[in-house]
C-alpha cells in the first residue's frame, strides 16, 4: 500500500492515500442554528511534520463525526482537493482536503508522527507580521501578567473580550483567538514545554496550573466610529440630498446570487469588461466542484476555478462526419461511416485539471470553446507547435 506525503498532494490526481495524525479537530456551527454542526474542521500532520487542513461539509457530518477523533492516526483515501484560501489558514499548504461520500477512513498507529503537532512560531516572527498575515500560529511563552477582562456592551448584549491570530490593534501586534479553533494550554506536560522551561532561567519546572482571576471587569461601550457617526434610516437616506457617512441598523433579508454580487476591476479599482459572455454568467447558476459531484440533474453551471494542469494529449483526429477515427490495419477507420478515412481532421480535446476551494475535477475543453480561447484552429496550432519544436 503506497502512502503519499502531504507535501506531494495536488489536484493532479484523485488517487492519493495519506497516513496522518489528526492534531486538531473542531466543529463550526450553522449560521442560523448553533445547535447544528455546519462542518468539521481538522488539521492533519504526517510523519514529515507537514500539515494540511481538512473539512467535512455539513451533508457528510453524520457519516464521519463518530469515525474520527483528535489525536489519533488514520489512513485516508479518495478525498477531494481544493485551494487553500482565506485569512484564517491553519496550514501553509497550498491546498486543502475535502471529504467526499466515497472517502475511506482506516484507523492505524504510527509513532513517527508527532503527538501534539505543534509548529511553534517565535515572538520575533510574530512581531514581524503585518495586518494581512493570513495564517494561524502556534506559539509558546511565559505569561508575565494578566490584564483586566473587558466586556463589550452592544444593544444590551454583553460579550466577553479575550485577547490566536496575529492582528494589529491600536498600532501594536497582538495575538487574538479565533472562534471555535483556538486552544489555550497552561503549563501542559508535553515535551516542547518542558524543554522551554529548562531554557528559561529562573522558571521552575514544577509550576502549578495557572488560575485566571475574572472578578476585576471593565465595561466599555461602542467604539469611537459608532459613537461619532450619525444614525439614520433607509427612508431618510432615500430623501436625503447631502453626501456623508451614516449608520443604518437593518436586517439582510436576501442576497442576490444570480451574478451581480461582484465585478471585475483593474488595479485602479475601475470596472473592466470581461472577455467571457457576461450575459451567460448572469443567467447561469453558479456552483462549486463538490456540489456538482453530488448533483444528479443535467444542466448548465458556472464554476469559478483555477486550471492547475493540462494533459499533453490535447487533440484528436476525426472524420468529416465529426466522429473520432481509430487506427486499424495501418490506416484509420470511422465506426460511424463504416469506412477507412484518408483525410484526417484535427480537433481540440484539451483535458485540464481544475481546482476551486472545495474540490478538483477534470474538465474537457472541446473545439468550439478552445478556438475562442486560443484564437487559433487546431490545425493552425499544430503547425505552430511543429515550428516551435523545430526552432
Amino acid at each position: 500500500m503506497t502512502i503519499h506525503p502531504l507535501s506531494k498532494i495536488t489536484p493532479s490526481s484523485e488517487c492519493w492515500r495519506i497516513m496522518v495524525r489528526v492534531v486538531r479537530l473542531y466543529t463550526l456551527p450553522a449560521y442560523n442554528d448553533e445547535r447544528t454542526t455546519n462542518s468539521i474542521e481538522m488539521v492533519f500532520m504526517d510523519e514529515h511534520g507537514t500539515t494540511m487542513h481538512a473539512t467535512v461539509r455539513r451533508s457528510l457530518v453524520g457519516t464521519f463525526e463518530k469515525r474520527i477523533k483528535e489525536g489519533y492516526v488514520y489512513v485516508f483515501a479518495y478525498f477531494g482537493i481544493g485551494i487553500s484560501s482565506g485569512n484564517y489558514r491553519t496550514s501553509r499548504h497550498e491546498f486543502r482536503l475535502n471529504f467526499q461520500p466515497r472517502t475511506t477512513v482506516t484507523a492505524c498507529s504510527c509513532e513517527r508522527i508527532p503527538v501534539h503537532g505543534l509548529k511553534l512560531t517565535t515572538i520575533s516572527e510574530i512581531l514581524q507580521a503585518d495586518s494581512n498575515y493570513p495564517y494561524l500560529v502556534d506559539t509558546m511563552g511565559v505569561l508575565t501578567a494578566v490584564g483586566k477582562q473587558k466586556e463589550i456592551v452592544k444593544e444590551s448584549k454583553k460579550t466577553k473580550m479575550i485577547y490566536a491570530k496575529v492582528k494589529t490593534y491600536q498600532g501594536n501586534i497582538n495575538l487574538q483567538n479565533v472562534m471555535y479553533g483556538t486552544r489555550l494550554l497552561l503549563n501542559p506536560e508535553i515535551e516542547e514545554v518542558v524543554a522551554f522551561r529548562q531554557r528559561i532561567v529562573g522558571v521552575p519546572t514544577n509550576r502549578r496550573p495557572l488560575e485566571l482571576p475574572c472578578d476585576d471587569m471593565t465595561v466599555v461601550q461602542q467604539n469611537e466610529f459608532l459613537d461619532a457617526t450619525r444614525m439614520t434610516t433607509i427612508s431618510l437616506l432615500k430623501d436625503g440630498s447631502e453626501d456623508g457617512t451614516y449608520i443604518v441598523y437593518a436586517t439582510v433579508v436576501s442576497v442576490n446570487n444570480v451574478g451581480d454580487w461582484f465585478y471585475l476591476a483593474c488595479k485602479c479599482n475601475r470596472a473592466v469588461k470581461a472577455d467571457v459572455d457576461e450575459e451567460f454568467l448572469k443567467l447561469t447558476k453558479a456552483a462549486t466542484i463538490d456540489t456538482l459531484k453530488d448533483c444528479i440533474e443535467d444542466g448548465e453551471y458556472a464554476v469559478y476555478g483555477t486550471i492547475k494542469d493540462v494533459d499533453s494529449d490535447w487533440f484528436i483526429t476525426v472524420c468529416r462526419c465529426g466522429s473520432e477515427v481509430v487506427p486499424r490495419g495501418g490506416s484509420y477507420y470511422c465506426n460511424e461511416c463504416k469506412r477507412r478515412v484518408m483525410n484526417l481532421i484535427p480537433r481540440y480535446r484539451i483535458k485540464t485539471r481544475v481546482v476551486d476551494t472545495t474540490d478538483s475535477a477534470t474538465s474537457v475543453v472541446l473545439e468550439s470553446v478552445a478556438c475562442l480561447l486560443l484564437h487559433k484552429s487546431c490545425s493552425e496550432m499544430l503547425k505552430y507547435s511543429e515550428l516551435w519544436i523545430n526552432m
